[in-house]
């Protein structure tokens, strides 16, 4: 018939063991991406090229028009404005869109 109970609670427990691992991931990703972010705007040569290097090529793309988007366009804060463009200025230019 049926596993013992001891099987019957490890089934169960897998799961969320499962769903609490892959939890565990995102934020360790959502903190990895926060602390890209916050080196990128960190107005700092070496910060923004650490985190620049870390990213992959279709990421610095992506990283790139967001940092020009903030840079040039309304809506953004002016401090934001400010850290973007100095992003920008120890950032490769990349091609324009």
């Amino acid at each position: 018939m049926g596993g013992s109970k001891v099987e019957s609670i490890i089934l169960r427990k897998a799961p969320v063991q499962a769903a609490e691992g892959r939890a565990a991931d995102l934020m360790s990703e959502i903190e990895s991406l926060g602390k890209v972010w916050e080196e990128l705007l960190s107005e700092e040569e070496i910060p923004v090229r650490r985190a620049w290097s870390r990213l992959s090529p279709q990421d610095q793309a992506s990283v790139l028009a967001h940092l020009r988007a903030m840079a040039e366009r309304e809506g953004w804060q002016p401090a934001q404005q400010k850290a973007a463009r100095a992003a920008l200025r120890f950032l490769p230019p990349g091609p324009r869109p």
